[in-house]
């Protein structure tokens, strides 16, 4: 285990160790969707924008280390605008001497390793390479403060155990022992491995180990869980990148403290933030009702954002629409919204809030059962809008879970195509979301078939 000696672990009351930890900066990305007709410069949207901000939040909180927990740099764009802005960032840390400990992600196992490798200020520590854990302990005065232990990918698809060899880094030390921190790139999950996970660890397993604090990458929504006094934290995208990663995000400060609870709170960098907004809209006579429920909730949106933003680091809240309820404008509804989310935008102090993405989840104003009685093509829709409506999978027919799965293996080859590479981090299509789909379409397709027919 490599001992770390100097000054720059500067010891707090309580023998406390104050670290900066984040993750999935994908340096080299830009957040997705900002609505054009804002005119915000896209440049604004950079990760390197958060990057610099975790380098002065470093400074200002008086961290003592800094981690780091993989995908740093991002695999489509790992050449001199990422690197260069990493190396920047490092150089600023290693003036005010706080190190820098990382672990490679999928995205940046081989970037990690020559930025490391080149680091001529030697700020970066590169933990666990190929894969294989590695222990460092941080002293001062000759006296422990932290042990800390880290794991990297060993490249861009690992499906094995990461806890694999920990045992040997963690050892069993007790007593007066500093605490262990452990850090790795990995999928935490509460259920059985499986193939589509990338390098799984069980939380079961986790909270078994002697650990005061795990830190895991990969997942882009940030948490904290503590179970049997064991803290598991997921930083979460320093920065998110697509309307899927919503509320918050920036890095999380966290103190470390021998027999006491670890703390830790996140402090908001990111310019944008993603939102998922429902409105109800069972109400709607007419486009203004629309217009009127959509301003409120913008103005709601903005507000929550506002009070999880005290440093003013905000720029825009993407709002994510979702309109639902039994309406006589449903097949209005997608032009009346889409018409608002062109134009439509709320400010107050600085941020502004504006619909990026819109979901019609509205039902027509008719009675379904009845309609689901018919022999004919209205009667056919009407029963696999009526199956896809339950909650229970048992009431799809066999053809109709056929029609499920070639809707989701078609959407996911759309998904994996080339020309949608840069969004490719997106979560892959599921059933859940070609159910929705089939039902949002199926209510479209039965308001044009009872209007075109006239049925009553």
């Amino acid at each position: 285990m490599l001992t770390v000696v100097d000054d720059r672990f500067r010891q707090r009351e309580g023998h406390a160790v104050r670290l900066l930890c984040a993750s999935d900066l994908h340096l080299g990305r830009r957040a997705t969707g900002i609505p054009e007709h804002l005119g915000l410069d896209s440049a604004l949207f950079a990760t390197s924008v958060v990057w610099d901000r975790i380098v002065e939040t470093a400074l200002r909180e008086r961290v003592d280390l800094v981690l780091l927990a993989g995908d740093v740099v991002d695999r489509e764009n790992r050449l001199f605008e990422a690197v260069g802005s990493l190396e920047r960032g490092l150089n600023t840390l290693s003036r005010y001497d706080i190190p820098v400990f990382a672990v490679a992600g999928d995205h940046d196992v081989d970037t990690l390793r020559r930025v490391a490798d080149g680091d001529a200020a030697g700020s970066l520590t590169l933990l666990g390479r190929d894969g294989r854990w590695q222990g460092v302990t941080a002293e001062r005065d000759g006296q422990p403060t932290m042990r800390l232990a880290g794991w990297s990918a060993p490249g861009q698809t690992f499906h094995g155990d990461a806890l694999a060899g920990f045992a040997a880094v963690a050892g069993t030390e007790g007593g007066e022992s500093p605490p262990l921190v452990a850090m790795f790139h990995g999928t935490v999950v509460d259920r059985e491995r499986t193939a589509a996970d990338f390098s799984p660890v069980v939380r079961a397993e986790l909270a078994a180990q002697n650990v005061a604090l795990w830190v895991a990458g990969h997942v882009h929504q940030p948490s904290v869980v503590v179970a049997a006094g064991v803290a598991v934290l997921e930083p979460g995208a320093a920065c998110p990148l697509h309307a899927d990663e919503t509320g918050p995000h920036g890095a999380w400060i966290v103190e470390v403290v021998p027999d006491a609870p670890v703390q830790a709170r996140l402090v908001a960098l990111a310019p944008v933030r993603y939102q998922d907004v429902p409105i109800e809209l069972g109400e709607a006579s007419e486009a203004a009702d629309v217009e009127t429920a959509l301003v409120r909730a913008l103005h709601d949106a903005l507000a929550e954002a506002l009070a999880d933003d005290p440093q003013g680091h905000l720029l825009c809240v993407c709002c994510r629409v979702t309109a639902s309820g039994r309406t006589p404008l449903h097949d209005e509804m997608a032009a009346i919204v889409h018409d608002l989310a062109r134009t439509l935008d709320i400010q107050e102090r600085g941020v502004v809030a504006a619909i990026g993405t819109v979901v019609i989840d509205t039902r027509p104003a008719f009675d379904l059962e009845p309609l689901t009685r018919r022999p004919d093509s209205v009667g056919e829709i009407a029963r696999l809008v009526a199956a896809l409506e339950s909650d229970d999978p048992d009431q799809l027919s066999g053809a109709q879970r056929e029609l499920v799965r070639r809707t989701v293996t078609r959407l996911q080859s759309v998904h994996r195509a080339r020309v949608f590479a840069t969004v490719a981090s997106d979560p892959e299509p599921d059933v859940a979301e070609a159910r929705g789909m089939l039902r949002r379409q199926g209510w479209n397709v039965l308001q044009a078939l009872i209007k075109q027919r006239g049925v009553e």
